[in-house]
Protein backbone atom coordinates (compact mmCIF):
# COMPACT_ATOMS: atom_id res chain seq x y z
CA UNK A 1 0.00 0.00 0.00
CA UNK A 2 1.27 4.06 -0.72
CA UNK A 3 2.69 5.32 2.56
CA UNK A 4 0.34 8.13 1.77
CA UNK A 5 -2.82 6.35 2.12
CA UNK A 6 -1.68 4.27 5.39
CA UNK A 7 -0.98 7.71 6.84
CA UNK A 8 -4.31 8.64 5.91
CA UNK A 9 -5.62 5.49 7.09
CA UNK A 10 -4.16 5.72 10.14
CA UNK A 11 -5.16 9.05 11.15
CA UNK A 12 -8.94 8.74 10.31
CA UNK A 13 -10.16 7.15 13.85
CA UNK A 14 -8.63 11.03 15.48
CA UNK A 15 -10.44 12.91 12.55
CA UNK A 16 -13.55 10.81 12.79
CA UNK A 17 -13.43 11.75 16.87
CA UNK A 18 -12.80 15.27 16.37
CA UNK A 19 -16.10 15.35 13.46
CA UNK A 20 -17.83 13.91 16.81
CA UNK A 21 -17.09 16.18 18.96
CA UNK A 22 -17.28 18.89 16.75
CA UNK A 23 -21.03 18.01 15.72
CA UNK A 24 -23.09 18.79 18.65
CA UNK A 25 -21.74 22.91 18.76
CA UNK A 26 -22.34 22.59 14.65
CA UNK A 27 -25.66 21.68 15.15
CA UNK A 28 -26.23 24.13 17.67
CA UNK A 29 -25.08 26.90 15.85
CA UNK A 30 -27.44 25.30 13.00
CA UNK A 31 -30.42 25.19 15.03
CA UNK A 32 -29.81 28.69 16.00
CA UNK A 33 -29.76 30.43 12.68
CA UNK A 34 -32.77 31.12 10.34
CA UNK A 35 -32.70 28.16 8.85
CA UNK A 36 -32.60 25.94 11.91
CA UNK A 37 -35.54 28.32 13.26
CA UNK A 38 -37.57 27.61 10.52
CA UNK A 39 -36.83 23.50 11.19
CA UNK A 40 -37.13 22.93 14.51
CA UNK A 41 -40.62 22.98 15.05
CA UNK A 42 -41.05 20.62 12.63
CA UNK A 43 -38.34 18.64 13.50
CA UNK A 44 -40.24 18.68 17.15
CA UNK A 45 -43.67 17.81 15.78
CA UNK A 46 -42.51 14.61 14.12
CA UNK A 47 -40.62 13.37 17.53
CA UNK A 48 -43.85 13.89 19.14
CA UNK A 49 -45.99 12.27 16.84
CA UNK A 50 -44.27 9.21 16.57
CA UNK A 51 -44.85 8.75 20.35
CA UNK A 52 -48.54 10.15 20.16
CA UNK A 53 -49.79 7.84 17.17
CA UNK A 54 -51.47 5.43 19.21
CA UNK A 55 -53.29 8.12 21.39
CA UNK A 56 -54.12 9.85 17.63
CA UNK A 57 -55.97 6.71 16.79
CA UNK A 58 -58.61 6.43 19.44
CA UNK A 59 -59.40 10.02 19.00
CA UNK A 60 -59.75 9.24 15.84
CA UNK A 61 -61.58 6.37 16.36
CA UNK A 62 -64.30 7.92 18.19
CA UNK A 63 -64.85 10.96 15.92
CA UNK A 64 -65.87 8.39 13.61
CA UNK A 65 -67.45 5.93 15.74
CA UNK A 66 -68.03 7.23 19.50
CA UNK A 67 -70.86 8.92 21.76
CA UNK A 68 -71.80 11.96 21.03
CA UNK A 69 -70.45 13.50 24.15
CA UNK A 70 -66.63 12.00 23.84
CA UNK A 71 -66.82 13.66 20.63
CA UNK A 72 -67.93 17.40 21.75
CA UNK A 73 -65.02 17.06 24.71
CA UNK A 74 -62.62 16.43 21.62
CA UNK A 75 -63.88 19.32 19.18
CA UNK A 76 -64.17 21.31 23.05
CA UNK A 77 -60.80 20.82 23.98
CA UNK A 78 -59.68 21.10 19.83
CA UNK A 79 -61.27 25.01 19.89
CA UNK A 80 -59.66 25.55 22.90
CA UNK A 81 -56.03 24.76 21.71
CA UNK A 82 -56.63 26.60 18.40
CA UNK A 83 -58.09 29.68 20.56
CA UNK A 84 -55.06 29.36 23.03
CA UNK A 85 -52.70 29.21 19.94
CA UNK A 86 -54.28 32.86 18.28
CA UNK A 87 -54.21 34.21 21.57
CA UNK A 88 -50.13 33.67 21.55
CA UNK A 89 -49.98 34.63 18.32
CA UNK A 90 -51.99 37.81 18.65
CA UNK A 91 -49.67 38.83 21.40
CA UNK A 92 -46.44 38.33 19.92
CA UNK A 93 -47.16 40.32 17.44
CA UNK A 94 -48.28 42.84 19.92
CA UNK A 95 -44.79 42.37 21.64
CA UNK A 96 -43.44 42.74 18.37
CA UNK A 97 -44.78 45.97 17.53
CA UNK A 98 -44.21 47.56 20.76
CA UNK A 99 -40.28 46.54 20.38
CA UNK A 100 -40.34 47.99 17.11
CA UNK A 101 -42.33 51.25 18.49
CA UNK A 102 -40.88 54.30 19.93
CA UNK A 103 -41.02 52.53 23.85
CA UNK A 104 -44.66 54.34 24.60
CA UNK A 105 -47.11 51.78 23.09
CA UNK A 106 -48.47 51.35 26.71
CA UNK A 107 -49.44 55.31 27.19
CA UNK A 108 -52.55 56.14 25.50
CA UNK A 109 -51.99 59.35 23.22
CA UNK A 110 -53.86 62.24 25.21
CA UNK A 111 -56.27 63.85 22.69
CA UNK A 112 -56.38 67.80 23.17
CA UNK A 113 -59.57 68.89 24.66
CA UNK A 114 -62.41 70.37 22.08
CA UNK A 115 -61.53 73.98 22.93
CA UNK A 116 -58.05 73.84 22.23
CA UNK A 117 -58.66 72.07 19.08
CA UNK A 118 -61.28 74.82 17.68
CA UNK A 119 -58.86 77.92 18.95
CA UNK A 120 -55.27 76.63 18.56
CA UNK A 121 -52.82 75.35 20.84
CA UNK A 122 -52.43 78.22 23.56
Amino acid sequence: MPARLTAWARALPGRMAAWLKALPGRAWTWLKSARGRAVWGRLLLCAVLIPAAPYLTVLWRIMLSGSATDQMVIVYAAAVILVLKSMRRRLKALDAEDDAGDGRADTPRRRPSGRSRKRGAR
